[in-house]
Parts: C-alpha cells; structure tokens; sequence
C-alpha cells in the first residue's frame, strides 16, 4: 500500500477549497478554485502529481445538491478513494469537538483533509 494524501474538499456552489495533508497531517497543498471544469483540471493536476510519486488520495467532501459534480465523478475516476459527507453531519461534528461557529472554508477544508 502506497503513502496517502489526504485531500479536504469544502464544496461550494461557486467555489471550492481544497487542503491536502501527508499521513503526518503535514500540508502538503491549499486552493480555492472556481467550481466549474477549469478548477476541475486543476486540481487533477495535483492528484496525477501525488499519484506518480506513488501517494494513494484520500478525499473527504462536504457538499450537496450537486456542488461536487463534476468533481467527485472526475476524481473517483482518477482512482482517489472518496468519502462525501452531509454538512448537517459535519456540523454537528464541529460542535462535538467543539469547533467555533465562526470557522472558516480554509477550517473546514482542513478538518476534511
């Protein structure tokens, strides 16, 4: 099994922001990148990187409504391994550890990761 990163995606409707870490939660990339194809490009550009140096993605995403699409189908068929989760699941995380309301996509991105 390769070394992992782990990339947080908090979608948005016309943006999204990214932070990835190492298996040492060290950051390892942050962008916040137009939901649109473009953005979409981009952010496959890292993945094929962390993929040729032999790293296997993590993605953790809050979004729904269509917010990750084309997004989440692109990176599944990039072969990251996904996880989407429900921000009323993710909110109610937040307040059980305690995470202030005033936190930030840059946070939550993070937390994904």
């Amino acid at each position: 099994m390769g070394r992992k990163v782990f990339l947080g995606v908090d979608g948005g409707s016309k943006k999204h922001q990214f932070q990835a870490v190492d298996e040492l939660a060290q950051p390892l990339w942050r962008s916040r990148l137009s939901n649109n194809h473009a953005g979409c490009e981009e952010v496959l550009e890292k993945v094929r990187e962390w993929q040729e140096q032999g790293f296997v993605v993590w993605v953790g995403a809050e979004g729904i409504g269509g917010w990750l699409s084309p997004l989440d189908v692109r990176l599944s068929a990039a072969g990251c391994r996904w996880v989407n989760i429900h921000p009323t699941q993710f909110k109610r995380f937040c307040e059980a550890m305690s995470i202030q309301p005033d936190k930030t996509d840059e946070i939550d991105a993070d937390l994904l990761a």
